[in-house]
């Protein structure tokens, strides 16, 4: 880098020289304060600040487009690891955009294309998610190819890769590309849980009613609660008589669910089917010990009460 600062600062202080000379008055203020600016970024890379060079030379290029000018901010870019920035600008004043290039430096600036050119990496991102996902490299958008992935051009360094989608988790990577590397990734995008909370509403006609989602709350209806998407027991309770159903609460969504009141009609009467059922047990105690009066006395052990011994 030494060889080639020196030639910077030789090709730099000729070229001070010439804007020193501009002939037309108007821009006089301009091409002064352009070469101030030239001569302090030259001085700044000497000294290895590339980051202030590149400030004053890209203020300086806008003021009066010189060849020189473009060359020392190229330099300046690769300092700072913008290679990207770098390699545009060689292909610029190689083109002829920033000023007309001697031919005795044409060599040079392709030389040094050619090596800030080998350090600019390249990632390509496969997205396993819906068609419609889009792909972000450091914030700015990537364009689909023709294959379904994306394709950046990054500097050497780290950055920050995103893919997202509607109704998706976004998919993130963070990597650290060394000059020059390439790689290929891919963003998985799943599909977004929605956990904003739904409102459950619990109603009964009944005059005496009382409703409850259970164990959550209960009091007279209507009975509003905010709630976390999911599943919910409500029940509605009239006297001693209760009904209970479940509702699915959606998420941001408000649900409200009339319940019907318990009847105490005589074939919904739990006390009927509990009387029928122990009159059932009743009789089949009866049966089965009809059938054991058949069979061995059982034998009597002092530890572990009465054995049946079934043949």
């Amino acid at each position: 880098m030494g060889l080639v600062r020196r030639a910077l600062t030789l090709w730099a202080f000729c070229s001070v020289g010439a804007i020193a000379s501009a002939p037309i008055a108007s821009a006089q203020d301009d091409t002064t304060r352009a070469r101030a600016l030239f001569e302090g970024a030259v001085a700044a890379i000497d000294e290895g600040r590339f980051a202030d060079a590149v400030v004053d030379l890209r203020e300086s290029l806008s003021l009066s487009p010189r060849a020189p000018t473009a060359f020392n901010l190229g330099i300046a870019l690769r300092g700072v690891g913008k290679a990207i920035e770098s390699r545009d600008v060689f292909d610029r004043l190689l083109a002829g955009e920033l000023g007309e290039l001697p031919a005795a430096r044409r060599a040079q600036v392709q030389a040094l294309r050619d090596e800030v050119a080998a350090e600019v990496g390249r990632v390509r991102v496969r997205v396993d998610g819906p068609a419609g996902a889009t792909v972000t490299a450091d914030g700015l958008e990537l364009e689909r190819e023709a294959d379904g992935t994306f394709v950046a051009e990054l500097d050497p360094g780290r950055h920050a890769l995103r893919a997202t989608a509607v109704d998706h988790d976004p998919g993130l990577s963070d990597i650290e590309l060394a000059p020059g590397e390439e790689r290929t990734l891919t963003l998985t995008l799943r599909a977004a849980i929605d956990e904003r909370e739904g409102v459950l509403i619990l109603d009964c006609e009944h005059p005496d009613a009382t409703v409850e989602i259970v164990d959550v709350a209960s009091g007279p209806p209507p009975l509003s609660r905010s709630l976390a998407p999911g599943p919910y027991r409500a029940r509605v309770h009239v006297g001693d008589d209760m009904r209970e159903s479940t509702v699915e609460l959606p998420a941001g969504r408000r649900v409200r669910l009339l319940l019907e009141p318990p009847t105490s009609d005589v074939i919904e009467n739990p006390w009927l089917w509990i009387g029928l059922g122990a009159g059932v047990a009743a009789l089949a105690g009866i049966l089965i010990w009809g059938l054991t009066q058949l069979e061995m006395a059982p034998i009597e052990d002092p530890f572990w009460g009465s054995i049946g011994v079934v043949d």
